[in-house]
């Protein structure tokens, strides 16, 4: 999930002060909502930040193909990258060809600027918070293999193919991953916790279903839009200005992480 239960109380006493000045609603939100029901709205809140964004920031587990582009280096659609179990590359899409396993796979955090130690190993690098995975190409050069240099050697025979294959050649969905993406707020390493905004962001998104649902109950709301400001009121009764700023700061973040490339996943 992308904000916490503590962030999310951390907003209530304002939700609970705008809906008094606005509806003249006196109940006190944070002792009537327990945690439970609140991580529920989380997980919630969290799932349609993605879908505003066209992102897989909420942690779960995906399996996805891509196409290949015939060169050494791959950015996944699926990112930040918690764990992959694996990267496969095939011949058309079920030929298959090679793959790295997980004690083949490095994870970097260092973007492009990758240690020289490494570049003679046959590994690949990971940089979890962008998903760019990279197959280095001066291990060619510091261990020669001789099929780098012999391409018919990679469609049989004796030698292996490995000098040949190990990169993301050109095909229609070809590329084959399964691993944990996405952030955690209670994620171990720090760099796969969410950004602050994120955080804050989805916190407001919990509290406006909150205050929805009181003011429903309450003061007659009909329905309100987040992304288009038009609001509609049984009862007559507006948000104040405060839930107004929180709806075009929560535009903001989601505009700020929004990806063009955004696509319908039905792998997860």
């Amino acid at each position: 999930m992308l904000t916490t239960v503590e962030m999310v109380r951390f907003y209530i006493p304002y939700v609970e002060a705008e809906l008094m000045k606005g509806f003249g609603i006196q109940e006190e939100i944070g002792k009537m909502v327990s945690d439970e029901e609140i991580t529920s709205l989380i997980w919630v809140c969290s799932h349609k930040f993605d879908s505003r964004t066209g992102n897989t920031f909420t942690r779960r587990t995906v399996r996805h193909r891509v196409d290949g582009g015939d060169n050494f280096e791959l950015t996944l659609p699926h990112y930040p990258i918690k764990e992959l179990y694996f990267v496969k590359v095939y011949i058309g899409t079920s030929g298959h060809m090679w793959e790295f396993k997980p004690h083949n796979i490095i994870y970097s955090d260092k973007g492009e600027n990758f240690s020289p130690d490494y570049m003679s190993s046959r590994e690949l690098f990971v940089n979890r918070l962008t998903g760019r995975i990279v197959v280095p190409v001066f291990w060619q050069y510091a261990q020669p293999d001789l099929t780098a240099y012999i391409p018919w050697a990679s469609y049989g025979g004796v030698l292996t193919y490995l000098g040949y294959a190990r990169r993301f050649i050109s095909g229609s969905l070809n590329i084959e991953y399964y691993g944990v993406f996405g952030y955690h707020v209670h994620d171990d390493e720090e760099i796969l916790r969410p950004p602050l905004d994120i955080q804050n962001c989805v916190a407001k998104m919990v509290c406006l279903e909150l205050a929805t649902v009181a003011a429903t109950a309450v003061g007659g709301l009909a329905s309100w839009s987040m992304g288009e400001r038009s609001e509609s009121y049984a009862g007559g009764h507006k948000f104040g200005f405060l839930f107004d700023r929180w709806k075009e700061e929560i535009d903001l973040v989601c505009q700020r992480y929004f990806r063009w490339d955004a696509y319908v996943d039905t792998h997860s």
